[in-house]
Protein backbone atom coordinates (compact mmCIF):
# COMPACT_ATOMS: atom_id res chain seq x y z
CA UNK A 1 0.00 0.00 0.00
CA UNK A 2 2.49 2.65 1.33
CA UNK A 3 4.50 1.80 -2.24
CA UNK A 4 1.05 2.14 -4.34
CA UNK A 5 0.61 5.98 -2.15
CA UNK A 6 4.32 6.52 -3.32
CA UNK A 7 3.89 5.88 -7.06
CA UNK A 8 0.33 8.07 -6.74
CA UNK A 9 2.16 11.22 -5.20
CA UNK A 10 4.92 11.13 -7.47
CA UNK A 11 1.99 10.82 -10.62
CA UNK A 12 0.29 13.85 -8.89
CA UNK A 13 3.65 15.89 -8.39
CA UNK A 14 3.98 15.13 -11.98
CA UNK A 15 0.89 16.30 -13.06
CA UNK A 16 1.35 19.24 -11.01
CA UNK A 17 4.82 20.38 -12.35
CA UNK A 18 2.91 20.02 -15.91
CA UNK A 19 0.68 22.11 -15.33
CA UNK A 20 2.14 25.07 -13.76
CA UNK A 21 4.98 24.52 -16.51
CA UNK A 22 1.92 25.08 -19.29
CA UNK A 23 0.09 27.55 -17.21
CA UNK A 24 3.49 29.60 -17.29
CA UNK A 25 3.66 29.44 -21.00
CA UNK A 26 0.55 30.09 -21.55
CA UNK A 27 0.96 33.47 -19.64
CA UNK A 28 4.37 33.87 -20.27
CA UNK A 29 4.42 33.54 -23.47
CA UNK A 30 3.21 36.60 -24.62
CA UNK A 31 5.06 38.97 -22.24
CA UNK A 32 8.01 37.50 -23.74
CA UNK A 33 6.58 38.09 -27.39
CA UNK A 34 6.15 41.76 -25.98
CA UNK A 35 9.37 42.32 -24.81
CA UNK A 36 10.93 41.34 -27.78
CA UNK A 37 8.96 43.70 -29.55
CA UNK A 38 9.52 46.71 -27.39
CA UNK A 39 13.41 46.03 -27.93
CA UNK A 40 12.47 45.62 -31.99
CA UNK A 41 10.75 49.19 -31.79
CA UNK A 42 13.25 50.96 -30.15
CA UNK A 43 15.69 49.75 -32.64
CA UNK A 44 13.50 50.62 -35.51
CA UNK A 45 13.02 54.04 -33.83
CA UNK A 46 16.86 55.07 -33.30
CA UNK A 47 17.47 53.94 -37.13
CA UNK A 48 15.62 57.35 -37.79
CA UNK A 49 17.00 59.50 -34.49
CA UNK A 50 18.57 62.38 -35.45
CA UNK A 51 20.14 61.90 -32.02
CA UNK A 52 21.94 58.47 -33.55
CA UNK A 53 24.76 59.73 -35.94
CA UNK A 54 24.31 55.75 -37.22
CA UNK A 55 20.59 56.74 -38.10
CA UNK A 56 18.81 56.67 -41.88
CA UNK A 57 18.86 60.41 -41.47
CA UNK A 58 22.08 61.38 -40.28
CA UNK A 59 23.69 59.46 -43.22
CA UNK A 60 21.71 60.89 -45.89
CA UNK A 61 22.55 64.31 -44.55
CA UNK A 62 26.48 63.36 -43.96
CA UNK A 63 26.74 62.51 -47.58
CA UNK A 64 24.72 65.51 -49.29
CA UNK A 65 27.05 67.24 -47.04
CA UNK A 66 30.22 65.71 -47.79
CA UNK A 67 29.83 63.33 -50.96
CA UNK A 68 30.89 59.74 -51.45
CA UNK A 69 28.69 57.11 -50.55
CA UNK A 70 27.76 54.89 -47.49
CA UNK A 71 25.09 51.93 -46.49
CA UNK A 72 22.48 51.87 -44.01
CA UNK A 73 21.21 48.88 -42.64
CA UNK A 74 18.48 47.95 -40.34
CA UNK A 75 18.30 45.04 -37.67
CA UNK A 76 14.66 44.39 -38.60
CA UNK A 77 12.06 42.90 -40.81
CA UNK A 78 9.53 44.65 -42.28
CA UNK A 79 9.14 46.95 -45.91
CA UNK A 80 11.04 50.05 -47.40
CA UNK A 81 8.74 51.76 -48.89
CA UNK A 82 10.57 55.40 -50.85
CA UNK A 83 8.43 58.39 -52.26
CA UNK A 84 11.38 60.30 -54.67
CA UNK A 85 11.14 64.25 -55.09
CA UNK A 86 8.57 65.33 -57.47
CA UNK A 87 6.55 67.92 -57.03
CA UNK A 88 3.97 67.95 -60.51
CA UNK A 89 6.95 67.82 -62.64
CA UNK A 90 8.75 70.67 -61.13
CA UNK A 91 12.50 69.55 -61.33
CA UNK A 92 13.95 71.53 -58.11
CA UNK A 93 10.91 69.42 -56.52
CA UNK A 94 10.31 72.69 -54.44
CA UNK A 95 7.09 73.53 -52.06
CA UNK A 96 4.11 75.05 -54.60
CA UNK A 97 1.23 75.06 -51.96
CA UNK A 98 1.51 76.48 -48.49
CA UNK A 99 2.15 72.57 -47.29
CA UNK A 100 4.43 70.08 -49.28
CA UNK A 101 3.15 66.55 -49.69
CA UNK A 102 4.42 64.55 -46.74
CA UNK A 103 5.29 61.67 -48.71
CA UNK A 104 7.13 63.40 -51.17
CA UNK A 105 10.90 63.18 -50.62
CA UNK A 106 10.64 60.54 -47.96
CA UNK A 107 11.47 57.02 -46.79
CA UNK A 108 9.64 54.98 -45.09
CA UNK A 109 9.95 51.63 -43.09
CA UNK A 110 7.22 49.40 -42.09
CA UNK A 111 6.59 46.61 -39.80
CA UNK A 112 4.68 45.02 -37.59
CA UNK A 113 4.68 44.77 -33.25
CA UNK A 114 2.54 44.21 -30.44
CA UNK A 115 3.32 47.01 -28.85
CA UNK A 116 3.83 50.84 -29.85
CA UNK A 117 5.25 53.88 -28.91
CA UNK A 118 2.84 56.38 -31.30
CA UNK A 119 -0.79 56.67 -30.60
CA UNK A 120 -2.56 54.66 -32.50
CA UNK A 121 -4.67 55.32 -35.67
CA UNK A 122 -4.30 59.20 -35.22
CA UNK A 123 -2.41 59.14 -38.37
CA UNK A 124 1.40 60.92 -38.44
CA UNK A 125 2.62 62.25 -35.28
CA UNK A 126 4.14 64.71 -34.80
CA UNK A 127 2.02 66.12 -37.70
CA UNK A 128 5.17 68.45 -38.91
CA UNK A 129 6.05 65.88 -41.96
CA UNK A 130 4.84 68.24 -44.65
CA UNK A 131 4.98 71.99 -43.12
CA UNK A 132 6.14 74.68 -45.27
CA UNK A 133 9.99 75.39 -45.62
CA UNK A 134 12.01 75.60 -42.73
CA UNK A 135 14.83 78.91 -41.66
CA UNK A 136 18.19 78.04 -42.53
CA UNK A 137 20.30 78.03 -38.87
CA UNK A 138 17.28 77.31 -37.37
CA UNK A 139 15.33 74.19 -38.70
CA UNK A 140 16.63 70.51 -39.73
CA UNK A 141 16.55 69.28 -43.33
CA UNK A 142 14.85 66.02 -41.66
CA UNK A 143 11.81 65.74 -40.12
CA UNK A 144 10.87 61.77 -38.41
CA UNK A 145 7.25 60.78 -38.26
CA UNK A 146 6.08 58.09 -36.86
CA UNK A 147 2.53 56.50 -36.96
CA UNK A 148 1.05 52.93 -36.05
CA UNK A 149 -2.18 51.61 -37.42
CA UNK A 150 -4.17 48.36 -35.64
CA UNK A 151 -3.17 45.27 -37.99
CA UNK A 152 -4.50 41.55 -37.30
CA UNK A 153 -4.58 39.46 -34.30
CA UNK A 154 -3.83 42.17 -31.91
CA UNK A 155 -0.83 43.47 -33.97
CA UNK A 156 -0.02 47.31 -34.97
CA UNK A 157 1.40 48.51 -37.97
CA UNK A 158 4.17 50.80 -37.55
CA UNK A 159 5.50 53.11 -39.68
CA UNK A 160 8.74 55.87 -39.42
CA UNK A 161 9.39 58.51 -41.91
CA UNK A 162 12.16 60.44 -42.57
CA UNK A 163 11.10 63.68 -44.96
CA UNK A 164 13.75 66.21 -46.24
CA UNK A 165 12.22 70.13 -46.33
CA UNK A 166 13.20 73.10 -48.16
CA UNK A 167 15.22 75.72 -45.79
CA UNK A 168 15.06 79.66 -46.37
CA UNK A 169 17.25 81.87 -45.70
CA UNK A 170 13.94 84.24 -45.49
CA UNK A 171 10.66 82.31 -45.77
CA UNK A 172 8.73 85.29 -45.71
CA UNK A 173 10.80 86.63 -49.06
CA UNK A 174 9.42 85.20 -52.25
CA UNK A 175 13.16 86.14 -53.71
CA UNK A 176 15.10 84.37 -50.81
CA UNK A 177 17.80 81.92 -51.86
CA UNK A 178 16.97 78.28 -50.41
CA UNK A 179 18.47 74.78 -50.06
CA UNK A 180 16.85 71.25 -50.79
CA UNK A 181 18.32 67.75 -50.84
CA UNK A 182 16.06 65.95 -53.14
CA UNK A 183 15.54 62.42 -53.53
CA UNK A 184 15.96 60.13 -56.13
CA UNK A 185 15.63 56.60 -57.32
CA UNK A 186 18.22 55.95 -60.63
CA UNK A 187 17.07 52.38 -60.41
CA UNK A 188 13.10 53.16 -59.97
CA UNK A 189 13.23 50.18 -57.44
CA UNK A 190 11.00 52.72 -54.68
CA UNK A 191 9.82 49.26 -52.17
CA UNK A 192 12.01 47.02 -51.13
CA UNK A 193 11.87 44.05 -47.97
CA UNK A 194 15.42 44.09 -48.04
CA UNK A 195 17.49 45.30 -44.69
CA UNK A 196 20.13 47.58 -46.53
CA UNK A 197 20.14 51.06 -48.40
CA UNK A 198 22.55 52.46 -50.46
CA UNK A 199 23.26 56.03 -50.57
CA UNK A 200 25.50 58.38 -52.59
CA UNK A 201 25.67 62.57 -53.47
CA UNK A 202 24.42 63.12 -57.46
CA UNK A 203 24.43 66.70 -58.53
CA UNK A 204 24.38 69.92 -56.98
CA UNK A 205 22.55 72.58 -58.51
CA UNK A 206 21.20 76.27 -58.25
CA UNK A 207 17.83 76.99 -60.09
CA UNK A 208 15.03 79.70 -59.92
CA UNK A 209 12.10 79.08 -59.01
CA UNK A 210 9.88 81.85 -59.17
CA UNK A 211 12.02 84.76 -57.30
CA UNK A 212 13.67 82.08 -55.59
CA UNK A 213 17.04 80.56 -55.95
CA UNK A 214 17.10 77.34 -54.84
CA UNK A 215 20.42 75.38 -54.08
CA UNK A 216 19.44 71.40 -54.67
CA UNK A 217 21.69 68.67 -53.55
CA UNK A 218 20.79 65.41 -55.35
CA UNK A 219 20.72 62.17 -52.88
CA UNK A 220 20.33 58.97 -54.54
CA UNK A 221 18.56 55.93 -52.76
CA UNK A 222 19.35 52.64 -53.65
CA UNK A 223 16.90 49.82 -52.06
CA UNK A 224 18.90 46.76 -51.47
Amino acid sequence: MKAQADIISAVMIIIMAMSIASFAIIWGKPLIEKRQDMSLVERVYKSFDRDNSNSLTRKIEYVAKYGGEQTFSIDADGLWTFYPCADQGISACVCTAPACPSENNSVQFSFLSKVSNVAVDRGWIPGTCGSPPGLVGADTYSVICGKAETAVEGDFKLTYKTWFRELDENPADPNTKGYKIILSAPTGVTGSTGRSIRISRGTISPQTVGGKTLITTEIKIFLV
